[in-house]
């Protein structure tokens, strides 16, 4: 019996002492190109696929919303009646903001306590729904905020983590170096005794130990376009990029033109409700401002707001939010039709929202081919860079 267990220590022990370094082995030259495409996949749910279900969440939220005021109930008696029943759809932020009501909030205000929950476009909206008493009114300019959330054009970036010259290049360094190069360096060096290398073979050796730190570097920098183009879905994700990345990431945006435009077209459209609705003029271009969840822009809505209480007409003080003058001209208009601000403006916002699509296309299509036209261009160095020393070996066969 002893005999027959200490045989089996040693078959344990020796497949151990094979089995460990061989995965050590494989593991050191696997993780530099796979860890990369691990933060890939991550950062995929991260960036991308929690914010669609934050997305789908705040729709179902304002359809529920929806369907409770045409019962004639309240936006907090709604959420109280749905969380009571125990159903997680909606997620565990929407049962920290029953719970905000229950202690007594309103809804604008649990809101600004639970702002995880729905997307700072949204919750500004509904915050300025419940100013003038009809959040009802408000609810078409929030599905349609939600409606570019996610970028529209996220069908061309789907190309950048599959043809981003990084990964595919990393895997086939490595693979070269590990296996290829150290025999074809032995073989050539052997048939032509005394010649170097060809000036692309030596830069591609020189530089392939940079390969993984510079992929891991694109990969970083891919993450970091995706945080100023989706919102974080979780209260961990929303924190850091609140306090640390929103202010940068607010000051990028507003440069971006079709991110711009949007914005317009959200402070339009809350401006005109509440505008219709009888808000005075200061209250209303603040509340549309913080609609569109962007400083820079809420910036110059605070300079149009000190003009108004100077005395100043909204069509004029409202320049300071489009140096191309035709948000005031629309506006000049749209108070003289006698319509109602919201339907004179109607025409303009789905302009808008067609240029911006139209910017947004262009640029994610420009960007999808930069990034292949660059692949194809380092797949075909390292080509060169391999068969000018097979050629020049052939060659030397040849001469025999």
């Amino acid at each position: 019996m002893i005999n027959t267990f200490a045989e089996a220590l040693n078959i344990i022990w020796g497949w151990l002492a094979f089995a460990v370094p061989f995965l050590l082995t494989v593991a050191f030259y696997i993780a530099p190109w796979a860890l990369p495409l691990v933060v890939l996949l991550v950062a995929g749910r991260v960036f991308i696929v929690l914010p669609l279900r934050r997305r789908e969440r705040t729709l179902a939220f304002l359809d529920l919303v929806e369907m409770g005021l045409n019962h004639g109930r309240s936006p907090e008696h709604i959420v109280v009646e749905i969380a009571a029943t125990g159903d997680t759809t909606l997620g565990t932020d929407f049962a920290r903001l029953a719970g905000r009501i229950r202690d007594g909030d309103s809804l604008g205000r649990a809101l600004a306590k639970v702002p995880a929950f729905l997307p700072d476009p949204v919750t500004a909206m509904l915050q300025a729904g419940e100013q003038m008493r009809d959040i009802r009114k408000v609810l078409p300019p929030c599905r349609a905020a939600l409606a570019s959330g996610p970028s529209r054009a996220m069908g061309a970036f789907n190309y950048l983590p599959v043809f981003s010259p990084g990964l595919p290049m990393l895997a086939v360094v490595q693979f070269l170096m590990i296996i290829i190069v150290p025999k074809f360096q032995e073989i050539y060096f052997d048939l032509l005794e005394g010649r170097s290398l060809p000036a692309s073979t030596q830069l591609l050796l020189a530089y392939a130990r940079y390969v993984a730190p510079a992929s891991l570097v694109l990969v970083a920098l891919f993450l970091f376009g995706l945080s100023f183009t989706f919102e974080r879905g979780r209260r961990f994700w929303f924190a850091c990029y609140s306090r640390l990345f929103k202010p940068l990431g607010d000051r990028c945006l507003f440069q971006l033109p079709w991110r711009r435009k949007r914005m317009q077209r959200d402070f339009s459209a809350m401006l005109a409700i509440l505008l219709d609705a009888g808000m005075p003029e200061a209250d209303a271009v603040g509340f549309a401002a913080q609609s569109t969840a962007n400083r820079m822009f809420t910036a110059r809505a605070h300079t149009v707001v000190e003009r108004l209480q100077r005395g100043v007409k909204l069509t004029e003080a409202i320049r300071a939010l489009d140096e191309t003058g035709e948000f005031q001209w629309r506006l000049a208009n749209a108070a003289q039709t006698g319509t109602g601000f919201l339907r004179a403006l109607e025409g303009w916002h789905d302009a808008l929202e067609a240029k911006s699509f139209q910017q947004e296309q262009a640029a994610s299509q420009a960007i999808s081919t930069a990034f292949i036209v660059l692949n194809g261009a380092l797949v075909c160095f390292i080509a060169v860079a391999i068969f000018q020393p097979l050629i020049a070996v052939i060659q030397q066969g040849a001469l025999w």
